[in-house]
């Protein structure tokens, strides 16, 4: 409930706050009293009252400025966004909601208890952000390292005080000074509280916010800064043959470290448990394969295109002599601790380090859907060398059809299975599977002698 009130505090708000206090039916989770523009040993007077009834003051204006109502009543917090099942967003209004007084503004708040208007865009959002004492920046992306949030840019250059839940890389995006952050919902009702009750502190917050925005995010410098980001994570829309895989890889790792060869939305964990599951629907087709044709002698296995390591490791455990090559150095350098197997950097289209038929296995996982159609022959030349002959090869690659030849930003290239079987005569389609909505194929086999002879 909110109490506007001006040059007021004697009995009578004394005597309604008391009232609010004994109320057992409709009784308000929070009292605000604003004082707009009263005089000082006013607001002393309502600090007092507001103390002993449980209340929270809000003093607001000065006594130089005409009486305000609207203004005063102006006390709540504001989100501007839509009300979906994803992250924590909901979570955190709805918790906001039983301690202040939250007004959002988009679609799927139905049921939440919330105060919910329709979108607003343009000025109409600017007047929200201005006018709002707190508004609220929830991603639906918080875990995404340096996420980039329009809504949390235009709030602050609209002249909002923000409350916005912690994401990887906040700090490079606003300091402290300009924005609050939280980590969970109990989190930010605390420092709504805080806020709410310190206006010096919400108007330096406005004041850094709009200066670093105006200074730092205008639509020239995020699209300049994305641009550089992006060129790390992806080719740009044009063949990939236009970029050197090195850099591609390379700059995946810098940003994600080993789980560049996943999938870009994946994090840590699911990173860990796509890689389990993995592991366990390929390893049977190799591991009883460890012997060279039933002999004491251990197989050698080449894990071609091995990123950091993460099948490698795995493979010298069930017994493997097992060699890794790569084209990124950064991802060699994060499987450096791997025991008892040989890493290799190797250039994209050049030779492998390695005799003619120095391997009795190839491991190949989601590699070769990576390279480009002019380094794609020799590439393949060079693993049938290095194989022997009669050599087993386990291969695992992108064979969805519904997006073209290549993925729009060329980092893929959908080859069909005739392709596969084509390029490794002996190979069996083994199993389909999907990520991510795309289809998968698994190859497994023996390469036939002739193959390998004419290679």
């Amino acid at each position: 409930m909110i109490i506007p009130v001006r040059d007021r505090g004697g009995q009578r708000l004394g005597n309604a706050l008391h009232s609010l206090a004994w109320q057992r039916v409709s009784r308000p989770a929070q009292v605000f009293v604003v004082s707009h523009g009263s005089r000082p040993e006013i607001d002393r007077k309502l600090a007092a009252l507001c103390a002993e009834a449980g209340a929270t003051l809000i003093a607001v204006g000065d006594p130089g400025q005409p009486w305000n109502k609207p203004l005063a009543l102006n006390t709540g917090i504001r989100f501007l966004g839509n009300g979906g099942a994803r992250g924590n967003r909901r979570a955190v209004l709805e918790t906001l909601g039983r301690h202040f007084d939250v007004h959002v503004f988009g679609a799927g708040w139905n049921g939440s208890g919330l105060q919910a208007h329709p979108a607003t865009w343009g000025e109409e959002a600017a007047v929200v952000n201005r006018r709002a004492r707190i508004v609220i920046s929830v991603s639906n992306s918080a875990v995404t390292p340096h996420y980039t949030s329009n809504r949390l840019f235009n709030s602050c250059s609209a002249g909002a005080c923000v409350l916005v839940e912690a994401y990887p890389g906040l700090v490079d995006h606003y300091s402290a000074e300009a924005v609050a952050c939280f980590d969970d919902p109990e989190a930010c009702v605390a420092v709504a509280r805080r806020l709410l009750a310190d206006e010096g502190e919400r108007a330096r917050m406005r004041d850094a916010a709009g200066d670093h925005t105006w200074r730092h995010h205008t639509w020239a410098d995020r699209v300049s800064r994305l641009l550089e980001a992006v060129r790390g994570l992806y080719p740009a829309r044009v063949p990939i043959a236009s970029w050197g895989l090195v850099d591609l890889w390379d700059g995946r790792a810098e940003r994600m470290g080993a789980r560049a060869v996943g999938h870009i939305r994946w994090d840590e964990e699911r990173f860990e448990r796509e890689t389990q599951v993995m592991w366990e629907r390929l390893a049977p087709y190799v591991l009883d394969r460890i012997r060279v044709g039933g002999s004491a002698e251990v197989a050698a296995l080449l894990d071609f295109g091995c990123g950091a390591g993460r099948f490698a490791g795995r493979l010298r455990e069930r017994g493997f002599r097992v060699a890794a090559v790569d084209v990124s150095s950064r991802l060699l350098r994060l499987a450096s601790d791997l025991q008892g197997i040989t890493l290799t950097q190797i250039l994209p289209s050049g030779p492998l380090p390695f005799a003619d038929g120095t391997f009795d296995l190839l491991w190949v996982c989601q590699v070769l859907q990576h390279v480009p159609e002019r380094l794609l022959s020799p590439v393949i030349d060079e693993l049938h060398r290095v194989l022997r002959p009669g050599g087993f090869v386990l291969l695992c690659e992108n064979t969805h059809q519904a997006k073209g030849r290549q993925s729009k930003l060329g980092h893929v290239v959908f080859r069909t299975l005739e392709e596969y079987v084509g390029h490794f005569p002996g190979l069996a389609e083994i199993e389909q599977f999907a990520i991510e909505g795309e289809r998968h194929t698994v190859f497994a086999g023996r390469v036939s002698r002739a193959a390998c002879a004419t290679k």
